[in-house]
């Protein structure tokens, strides 16, 4: 059965590293290829597994151990460039990978491979080497993880609060499956205690193969992130940085001319209604009012208390409850109801109705409709 799954995770791991490098749907593409090392990695740290349980030559352990040393820093940079696609690459990124190098360094002959698991030689090489090389796999892993992993967390967090800057719905957007690949990396800890007491590495390599596909399914599905010109993504990274300046330092006064456009862009909520577009971006009403995005960013936060998503949002609701207690739409569901004013998934429109009125949907029908 072992072996089964090992031969999977060998196959499914080099196509989906295809797969995803040469995404058809060319969205999101410096993350893609970042993501698609990531899985390589998961390739040549599994391939002498696969080459041992096949009697094939194992031959130069290096880069299989090379990759163990990187695959955490690569998962961080697939995240960044995700979420920063234009980000400028610098040399001092290698740094990230210096771990990796000096293992490379240092090996002379110090780890092999017995029965498909990589142990320190300690017959084969020099005190210093076995010494530094158990200082690399017990202490600088672990110690690498748990950095990586909190910085991971943080971009994806970080990343979430910035969408809502510019995005009415962001359940698309939100990298939330990468997040999920976070807690999948975690429970990797609790099937290994129980291969240490066990030897038995079915489950382990189980949920792996599991974790490949679900990768690969939600790479090809993701949509573009940033589905913006070029100006225009300079213009989210300019309001991103102003508004933290603004957090640190005095905020700038809002001007006569900026509370007349904030009174024309209730007028246009409530005439045009806008929200009423699953597709409404800050830039797209932005260029209705005939104004900047970073503009009307900021008259927004300004004036209303809110950023973009919970000032749209805001007008969602409203729309909702009115839809909710009208007879005529008495033949739409929650979801039907929540697809009429703007949102375009039934969690984030009930979690924001509750976020609003403290109360679900059908809460608030039922509430509402006994007075």
């Amino acid at each position: 059965m072992n072996q089964l799954l090992v031969n999977l995770i060998a196959g499914s791991s080099l196509l989906i590293t295809l797969l995803i490098f040469f995404n058809p749907n060319k969205h999101n593409v410096p993350g893609n290829r970042w993501l698609s090392l990531f899985i390589f990695c998961i390739f040549l740290m599994n391939i002498d597994e696969f080459l041992y349980y096949n009697n094939l030559d194992i031959g130069d352990i290096k880069f299989y151990v090379f990759s163990r040393y990187c695959i955490v820093p690569v998962f961080y940079f697939t995240i960044i460039y995700f979420v920063k696609p234009n980000k400028k690459w610098k040399p001092i990124y290698f740094l990230h990978f210096i771990f990796g190098l000096l293992f490379i360094i240092f090996e002379q002959n110090s780890t092999k491979i017995v029965n498909g698991n990589l142990i320190i030689n300690e017959t084969n090489c020099s005190t210093f080497s076995m010494y530094f090389n158990q200082f690399l796999m017990y202490f600088v892993l672990p110690c690498q993880f748990v950095f990586y992993f909190w910085q991971c967390f943080k971009e994806i967090e970080k990343h979430n609060q910035n969408i809502k800057k510019f995005s009415s719905n962001t359940e698309e957007i939100d990298l939330s499956w990468l997040k999920q690949i976070l807690y999948i990396i975690i429970s990797f800890s609790f099937f290994f205690v129980i291969y240490i007491f066990t030897q038995n590495a079915v489950m382990i390599n189980a949920l792996l193969l599991i974790s490949l596909l679900f990768i690969g399914y939600n790479a090809i599905r993701q949509k573009e992130i940033f589905p913006y010109p070029e100006n225009s993504k300079e213009e989210i990274k300019t309001i991103i940085k102003e508004e933290k300046k603004q957090e640190i330092t005095k905020k700038k006064e809002i001007t006569a001319e900026d509370k007349e456009i904030y009174e024309n862009l209730l007028l246009v909520m409530q005439n045009d209604k806008p929200f009423l577009n699953t597709e409404l971006s800050l830039f797209s009403l932005a260029n209705t009012l005939k104004i900047s995005a970073h503009s009307l960013s900021f008259i927004i936060n300004e004036c209303s208390g809110e950023n973009f998503n919970q000032f749209v949002n805001r007008y969602r609701i409203e729309e909702a409850k009115k839809l909710i207690l009208d007879p005529k739409m008495n033949h739409l569901n929650i979801l039907g109801i929540g697809y009429e004013v703007g949102f375009n998934s039934k969690s984030t429109f009930i979690t924001t109705f509750k976020k609003f009125t403290n109360q679900t949907p059908n809460e608030y029908k039922k509430a509402n409709s006994a007075t």
